[in-house]
């Protein structure tokens, strides 16, 4: 997946059955992963500090927490574009 490194930093810190040498699966559920509720909510505040965003209310669901490729598609789309 070629998403932020910052992004992928962020979600090892929350995988605990993850090794450092494996990719992040984009499309594993976050709960197979071994993210529970409140890993979530912590994942969400260090995602938000990483980034400098914040998710709007709209987007605190759990379609954009089912997976990390989910994840990313949302905090893409909040990221500022770049001028020019």
């Amino acid at each position: 997946m070629s998403w932020d490194i910052r992004f992928d930093s962020s979600l090892r810190k929350f995988l605990p059955y993850l090794s450092g040498s494996e990719p992040v699966p984009e499309d594993t559920h976050f709960v197979d992963l071994g993210v529970d509720s409140m890993a979530i909510v912590e994942l969400q505040e260090e995602i938000e500090s990483a980034f400098e965003i914040v998710f709007p209310y709209e987007v605190l669901n759990r379609d954009t927490f089912k997976t990390p490729f989910t994840l990313w598609t949302v905090v893409k789309s909040l990221l500022p574009t770049e001028a020019g």
